[in-house]
């Protein structure tokens, strides 16, 4: 599988896998464009911080959720960076990239192979969790 960020060696981890599936991603614009998908070792300024191998490999994926519920209750966690964030919703296919269920459910690490990741979602409304 071609990647659209580079990943260091024994990324994604053997356990992750490309299935079809909905996810939803906290995202700054409405609809989603491409600079909602970047991962955060793209993001920050010293890309490889003092971080171990595993949390280095899931920092060159996306931050998703497989409910609302998870990324409603992820911006408040971080209010900081999220507070002004948009959720939204879309299907992952399985050419699309490699999940893995990691952190904390409904946490899951996207490695992204598509050349367009924000194709296909949008926002959504939240008024169905609070």
């Amino acid at each position: 599988m071609d990647w659209k960020y580079t990943l260091p060696t024994q990324c994604p981890p053997k356990e992750a896998r490309n299935d079809e599936i909905e996810l939803y991603r906290l995202v700054e614009n409405s609809p989603p464009n491409s600079n909602d998908f970047i991962p955060l070792a793209f993001e920050l300024k010293t890309p490889h911080q003092n971080f171990d191998e595993f949390m280095n490999c899931c920092s060159h994926g996306l931050s998703v959720f497989k409910n609302i519920e998870g990324a409603i209750k992820w911006r408040r966690k971080y209010k900081k960076k999220f507070k002004n964030h948009k959720i939204s919703k879309g299907v992952v296919k399985q050419e699309d990239g490699m999940v893995l269920e990691t952190f904390k459910n409904p946490h899951i690490t996207w490695w992204v192979s598509t050349e367009q990741p924000e194709r296909g979602f949008v926002e959504v409304e939240e008024n169905v969790a609070a």
